[in-house]
Formats: C-alpha cells, structure tokens, sequence
C-alpha cells in the first residue's frame, strides 16, 4: 500500500491545501555564481518512428525551433558532439516491491559497470541508492562524481547488500530528482549532467509535482531518463480501487516517463535482469547520437526568470521524395535567469513592510499569523482535521467541501460507487487526511514534522488591512491571512480555485460556481 498512502498524501499537496517544503525549495548557497549566456543549447534525438533508429544525416534546413511559439534562427548546428563531459547520475529506488527485487545478486551491478566501460575517460559517475524501511527513506551516495573505473564498480556492487525488505518505495519522486540535478549541477557547473533513474514503472506525481520536478530540470538544464520495470502484480492489484482517485485528481501513474518526456530523456522498458545493461547502453548511445541546435537571443530580451516552452520540429523526405514519418527527443523549455534584486533594495522593502501606526501590534499579528501557518500544516501532516478546519479561513473551507462534493459525486457516478472508499464529500476528506497521518507515521519523525512546520512559518507577512495580511512562503508560493473567530486563519482560496479551474472533469457550470469563491 506504499504508493497508495503516498499518493493520498500527494492528492492533499496537490489541490493546494497545502504543501510542504522540499530541499528542491531551500534557497541556493550565497557563493554559487551562474553565468549568464544569451546563447539557448538544445540536443535533439530524431529517430525513425518504425525502427526507432536514430538518424544522422540531417542537415540544419531539417529543423524548426519554436520559442513560445515564435520561430527561432538556428545558428549552432552539429551531431555527435560532445561539448561538455558527461557528469552521469545513477539513482537506485531499491524498493523489493520494483527494481530492487531485480537487485539481490551481482548479474545486473555487473553489467550496469560493463555498459558504462564505453564512456570517455572524461566522464563522471555517481552512484546513489534509496533505501530503508517503510516509507522512511535513506539517500546512500555509494560514490560522488567520478571516473574511476575501479570507484564506480565498488559501488554498483554494494547494491544487494543495500535492499531491505521492508522498504515500500521513495515518497515525493519528483522533489528527490529535483535535488539531485540542484546538487548536480552545483558539483558539475560545466558538465553534461543526466539522471538515470532506476526504478519501477508505477510512480504516482500529481499536477503540481509534475510541474515542480519539471521546472526544476529544466532549470538546471539536466536530462532525466530512466530504466523501469514493472510492478509486482500485487502493488499492482491494490492500486487499482484507488485509480478513479487518481483519475480526478489528475494524478499520473507515470511520473517518469512524463519527466523524461519534458527534458528530452527516455524511460526504458526493463523488465528482465538481462535487459538492464541493454537499456543503459540505449540510454547512452541515444546521448552520442544527438544534434545540437542553438539560436541567440536579442539584446533587448529581458531575463525574466520564467520558463519558456520549446518545441523543436524536424522535416525530412525519403529517397523517393515521401516525407519520413519521424519522432524527435528534446527538451521542452528553458529558463532565463533573473537578475537579482540588491540586498539592500530588500532590507529598504521589509523595513517598509514593518512601519505602521501601531508597530507592537502589528509584531504581536505578524507571530500570531506564523503560528498559525505552523499550527495548519502540522494538523495536516498529522491527520487532525479539526485543526485544519479550526485554522483554515471560511471562504477556503467553503470552497474546499465544494471541491470534494464535486469530486464524490463524479467518482460515484464513473464506477457505480463500487470500491468507493467514502460515503460522503465530508467522508473522502477525512479519509485523505487518515491516509496523510498514516502515511506520516512510517515517512517522517514527529520532530521531522515539526521541522516541516517550522520551516513552512519562516514565511514573509505584508500586512494589507486591519485584518488581512499576505503570506509569501520560502518554496515561491503565496497565500492569505485573515482575522476571523477572534484568530488569524490562513485564507488558500485562491490557488485551490487556479487548481481546480485547471481540471477537466468539472463542467463549465461547475466552473463558473467555483469562480464565484
């Protein structure tokens, strides 16, 4: 039930109840220093739809790169070179229920070090296992970036010692990438950085996970590609009530593969041992068989610091003049850094931000609101679904029963009510909530939670109002305090709304009940 627990967990997360901080959100080492270029470097991998054979004689006319739609001019053009050592990441999920069942002997280590043999001896490996029991995950790097032969091999073979039983799997997938390729690309500034993630091919992400595990690729500028195997039939068995859930929420079963999709990777099907070295050689040999294109940006382009979507498109025609039906691999964005404001514009700002006409007040507000940020999401990690209602404005509340009416009545009337796990709205909350505290039991410690909580109150106050006040968090996301029932209550209204707004199961009447908020 490892995933299933896990995904009720990410459900919550998802709709914008509320989410926690990750690594991936921690703010960036004062000493890290990012050069800015005004040249975009995209690899692209065509490959012939029949055969999937990558191709190699097309010419830079072949090509068309869209920028939000707006085509680019190619101005870099080249194949099979390689502009910067590769810095490869090889992430282990030695959960018994997927791949480490895979991992008990010494056949696949071994022929994982066999397909790395054809690397330059420019080229880096590390080496990192999740492993441990339940859902409490331990990161083991076996080896940091490194091409030393003989480093590489000692850790690949430490993987069956390493598998435990119990372990159910890694929990938030997309934020553990997301610190991967951060720490990555911190330790390998000047490299060609891939993850390869070795796992299973059942891994849940919900919207806003996807999306954070995206951007935070993409903005690292690191390929994500996996090997995957399938589930064993009982995990897949007992996912299988809990799929019109996921089905409302939005919540893909296939988390890698949507990764790898959005950064220009591939997820290799694995799912034999002997299949494991095939895939990782497929994996690099797709590497050495792209082209890269490049186009520069004009001088009066604002580094915006926002995503940018990419698309590249390929032309090509057959001997007899028949255009060749093709498939291209690349990634999908790109980030332009934005200049950061001055320290000391933003000591001028919060000092602003604190002057008022009644400053201990406003101090006394401003902790009280803090609390109740650590009181709301401590409540929720914990399952107490009084004190999330306690904490909770009105007008989130209110929408937020809407929410789950809705999505009741829809599950119902999709499957008949059959293996419905509530009987009400009201119920499937409570539910998703026991699920949370469950989960949070075998996941974190209770003093983990309270870290959590405290990291998510390390949040910015800008008082609007008497009686409302806006809540900047550390992860870039924002809500509403609001003075109600003699307390402050945190007021998420909005982002709930952008979220559901988004989902395609409501109709445009439901829609327009929900804008209403």
């Amino acid at each position: 039930m490892a995933k299933i627990i896990g995904t009720c967990l990410l459900i919550c997360f998802s709709v914008g109840i509320l989410r926690g901080n990750s690594m991936a959100g921690q703010s960036r080492g004062k000493d890290e220093v990012r050069l800015k270029t005004r040249l975009v470097l995209i690899d692209a991998l065509v490959k012939e739809k029949r055969t999937a054979a990558p191709l190699d004689d097309l010419l830079s006319t072949n090509f068309q790169v869209l920028d939000e739609g707006k085509q680019r001019t190619v101005t870099h053009f080249s194949i099979g070179e390689k502009r910067q050592p590769l810095a490869l990441v090889l992430l282990f999920d030695l959960s018994n229920n997927g791949a480490g069942r895979f991992f008990h002997q010494l056949d696949i280590p071994k022929s994982l070090d066999a397909a790395l043999s054809k690397l330059s001896p420019k080229d880096e490996v590390a080496v990192i296992a999740m492993t441990g029991e339940g859902f409490n995950t331990r990161q083991r790097e076996l080896t940091g970036f490194t091409n030393d032969r003989k480093k590489i091999r000692d850790g690949l073979v430490k993987l069956p010692e390493l598998i435990d039983p119990d372990f159910l799997g890694v929990f938030f997938f997309a934020d553990l990438i997301s610190e991967i390729a951060r720490v990555a690309r911190l330790q390998r500034p000047n490299s060609y950085v891939v993850v390869v993630y070795v796992s299973e091919s059942l891994i849940l992400a919900g919207p806003a996970e996807r999306r954070r595990g995206t951007e935070a690729l993409l903005r690292e500028n690191v390929t994500f590609s996996a090997l995957l195997c399938k589930p064993t039939k009982s995990v897949t068995a007992r996912s299988v009530p809990f799929m019109p859930l996921f089905m409302a929420f939005g919540i893909s079963t296939k988390g890698a593969d949507y990764l790898s999709k959005q950064t220009g990777g591939v997820a290799v099907s694995v799912n034999k041992p002997e299949e494991y070295r095939a895939g990782l050689e497929a994996i690099m040999g797709d590497l050495s068989s792209r082209y890269t294109l490049g186009f520069e940006l004009d001088a009066n382009e604002p580094d915006d610091g926002r995503l940018h979507r990419l698309e590249v498109k390929v032309k090509a025609a057959d001997k007899s003049g028949k255009p060749r039906k093709l498939e291209v691999i690349a990634r999908r964005g790109y980030f332009l850094p934005k200049p950061q404001q001055p320290v000391a514009q933003k000591a001028i700002e919060i000092e602003a931000s604190r002057i008022t006409t009644d400053q201990p007040k406003r101090e006394t507000d401003q902790e009280a609101i803090k609390q109740s940020v650590y009181d709301l999401h401590y409540s929720v990690m914990t399952g107490d679904i009084e004190g999330v209602k306690r904490l909770t404005a009105k007008r989130t509340l209110d929408l937020t029963r809407l929410f789950f009416d809705l999505l009741f009545k829809k599950i119902s009337n999709r499957d008949g009510g059959q293996d419905m796990p509530a009987s009400s709205g009201d119920e499937l909350f409570k539910l998703i909530l026991g699920f949370i505290a469950e989960g949070s039991k075998g996941t974190v410690t209770a003093e983990q939670i309270r870290e959590r909580a405290r990291a998510k109150s390390e949040c910015r106050i800008t008082f609007t109002g008497e009686r409302t006040a806006s809540i900047e968090y550390s992860d870039g996301t924002s809500a509403r305090a609001v003075f109600e029932d003699d307390r402050w209550k945190i007021d998420d209204t909005e982002r709930l709304k952008e979220v559901m707004l988004r989902m395609n199961d409501f109709t445009p009447e439901e829609k327009e009940r929900i804008r209403k908020y």
